[in-house]
């Protein structure tokens, strides 16, 4: 089949399936256009590649240089006979010129030119200088031999006598004076070496600073550029260097509390101003908050108009002790505004109920047992060894109970039961009590405190004393208050155990109750299947149960319906919520599914696939046999002179002797352009 013929058939093809895609989109109501438009542009471009024009025929069967040993073919020579060239398929074809490559040509290097040599002077070699003579052989006169005596521009180097006349090529000249400094762009310079003879590598100036006429000079800010100019981390009016202008002004200062047992930590806020205004970031690294004028260890936060110090550690007990937020000196501020300060109160913790009551009375009060930062988890059961002293001066009986203490809070969360023992007078005596921790304790810094007081009498009598404990809490990140098994963040209610990810939804609760996001008959677990009803069987996916055709919005669409599939009444009739092409109407109409894409897969899509797959099979191997098929070149009009009977004869005994078979030598000359009756006669 000619290329030509296969083309058309091609076409037709695409006339025939075309009718077929615009039936199936008329009574599908489905357009299948775009699912095979794609398919058949594809072709189109594989077979324009196919059948593109190209250069056929020429020497086709003429041996490459790699084959060594192989019979060259032979090509009868035409009427003054020149050799055969090109086949009559090449006839037209045009010759696509080699491009020149794009190299520039080296320009080669000129040679050094060498020192003139002038003619000897009159008298020159003689042995004395005469006349307009310089030097005459080593003898210089009065003169040294020395470049540096000679010219003040050289360095090194020794003078040469050439013909008579002082000759300077040996001498070294001056680059620089040694020492020199120059600048090397803007933050670098650079000294001229000892000799002379050049430069050192740069050498960078200091932050801060920049190279102006060979030194490292400081930078000065500029006030109203908004850059930081000097490289110190201020800009403009936070820069000391901008000290004419208005500076940073602490406001007022808050903490979080005023009253805390030690340790402690606490959260204090550093209100401030500037204009023009400064980011918070630039007016933090000029902010410290100091307890007692020593810094105190917080973490920062940055806030518009304030900065936030948290989790700062307030110290030992002390009573007005001051918390100061101040401006940092190298950064610039109003003089009546540097600072501002608040006080704090901080007492020690004690689990006696009417507080410490003559403590120096117990002379002893130690917890032997557990260690200090011992660790335990919730649930575990705390051994505890307590030696205590009587110093009141007389026999006593004395108590003894301990506490598990939130630090956090200062909450008591576990205590102990008490233990009595009378107690003589400068004697001491060991407790043991037992303390379980709570299986729901959260993480967070517990202690564990004692005290030892007067049976009775504790608020005449009363010591306590506390050691850190290592508690590893249940995981409070999870907060499950309706002990569903799941977290707050993932429990859309966390207090209802019915509602919760991947429950049942129930569809008539007004509640979302597996946290999908969709209510009752929005969600799609109370979307009943469609039934087998007929387009204008009028929304009756029940079959033959016939609904309510209440419509209360007018809008075409049954309120059952609407409320089925969306939970409200809120969708409009030529809406299209599952983007399948067809409107909310023509899904009520057609008894589908108007959250659930509906598109077909008509019979007529799966026979144009077939039709398709048998034509690309079809046409594939017809243009494999095309290309195939050898191409015979047109026999050249040549006379059977003896140099072409010599030249014919001779290629078949040499074909014949390397093990061709017929066929193949005549194959082979009717490609050349030999005539068949001219071959079956040598053959």
């Amino acid at each position: 089949m000619k290329n030509r013929e296969v083309i058309v058939f091609f076409v037709m093809v695409l006339f025939l399936t075309t009718p077929i895609v615009y039936a199936d989109t008329f009574l599908s109501g489905y357009s299948v256009l775009d699912s095979v438009k794609s398919f058949f542009g594809s072709a189109v471009n594989f077979f324009k590649e196919i059948f593109s024009k190209e250069k056929v025929g020429g020497d086709i069967l003429k041996t490459s240089p790699s084959d060594e040993g192989a019979t060259e073919v032979p090509v009868p020579e035409e009427g003054g006979f020149e050799d055969f060239e090109t086949s009559p398929a090449d006839e037209g074809a045009t010759e696509v010129p080699e491009e020149e490559p794009d190299i520039i040509i080296p320009t080669p290097n000129e040679p050094d030119t060498p020192d003139v040599v002038q003619p000897p002077l009159e008298y020159c070699g003689d042995g004395t200088i005469n006349g307009d003579e310089e030097c005459e052989g080593n003898n210089f006169g009065e003169k040294s031999r020395n470049c540096v005596d000679y010219f003040e521009g050289f360095v090194s180097g020794e003078l040469k006598c050439e013909n008579c006349r002082i000759n300077t090529k040996n001498c070294i000249q001056r680059v620089c004076f040694s020492g020199r400094k120059i600048c090397e762009g803007n933050n670098q310079y650079k000294v001229c070496n000892t000799q002379g003879t050049g430069y050192d590598a740069p050498i960078s100036c200091e932050p801060g600073k920049e190279c102006i006429s060979g030194q490292c000079v400081q930078k000065v800010e500029i006030c109203d550029d908004n850059q930081d100019n000097d490289n110190d981390g201020l800009t403009d009016n936070l820069d000391l260097d901008c000290n004419g202008q208005p500076g940073l002004k602490i406001k007022s200062i808050q903490s979080s509390k005023k009253e805390v047992f030690a340790p402690s930590k606490i959260s204090v806020d550093c209100y401030y101003e500037i204009t023009p205004s400064r980011t918070p970031q630039e007016v933090s690294q000029c902010m410290s908050l100091t307890l007692n004028n020593e810094n105190m260890q917080c973490q920062r936060s940055i806030q518009q108009n304030f900065i936030r110090f948290s989790e700062c550690d307030v110290g030992n007990e002390g009573v007005n002790k001051i918390i100061s937020c101040s401006v940092l000196n190298n950064c610039n501020f109003v003089e009546d505004f540097k600072s501002n300060m608040t006080y704090i109160n901080v007492t020690e913790f004690t689990i006696c109920e009417f507080g410490q009551a003559s403590p120096d009375l117990i002379r002893t009060l130690d917890i032997i047992e557990p260690d200090e930062n011992e660790e335990f988890e919730a649930g575990d059961e705390i051994d505890i060894e307590v030696k205590a002293s009587n110093n009141f001066g007389d026999d006593a009986e004395f108590s003894v109970r301990a506490s598990l203490v939130d630090i956090e809070a200062w909450e008591e969360v576990e205590v102990s039961d008490e233990e009595t023992k009378d107690i003589d007078n400068s004697e001491d005596e060991t407790f043991e009590l037992n303390l379980t921790i709570p299986d729901d304790l959260e993480d967070g810094n517990y202690k564990l405190y004692v005290k030892a007081y007067k049976e009775d009498d504790e608020d005449e009598l009363c010591m306590s004393k506390g050691i850190a404990l290592q508690i590893q809490g249940i995981d409070e990140s999870c907060i499950d208050e309706d002990e569903d098994n799941f977290c707050e963040d993932d429990d859309c209610n966390d207090n209802n155990p019915r509602v919760h990810p991947g429950a049942v939804e129930s569809c008539s609760d007004a509640i979302d109750n597996d946290c999908d996001g969709f209510t009752d008959f929005a969600d799609s677990s109370c979307q009943t299947i469609p039934g087998e009803g007929k387009p204008g069987d009028l929304g009756n996916e029940f079959g033959d149960e016939k609904e309510d055709l209440t419509d209360s919005d007018n809008d075409g669409l049954p309120d059952y319906w609407e409320y089925n599939f969306f939970g409200n009444l809120l969708q409009g009739p030529n809406e299209d919520p599952d983007n399948d092409g067809i409107i909310n109407v023509d899904e009520y109409i057609g008894n589908t599914n108007p959250k659930i894409s509906n598109k077909k897969s008509s019979l007529l899509m799966i026979i144009l696939i077939i039709i398709g797959i048998i034509v690309i099979a079809a046409i594939f191997f017809i243009v494999k046999k095309i290309k195939n098929k050898p191409r015979r070149a047109a026999a050249i009009n040549y006379g059977m002179d003896q140099s072409n009977q010599s030249k014919l004869q001779q290629f078949i005994q040499q074909a014949k002797s390397q093990g061709m078979s017929r066929q193949q030598i005549k194959n082979s000359l009717l490609n050349a352009g030999w005539k068949e009756n001219d071959i079956n006669k040598f053959l």
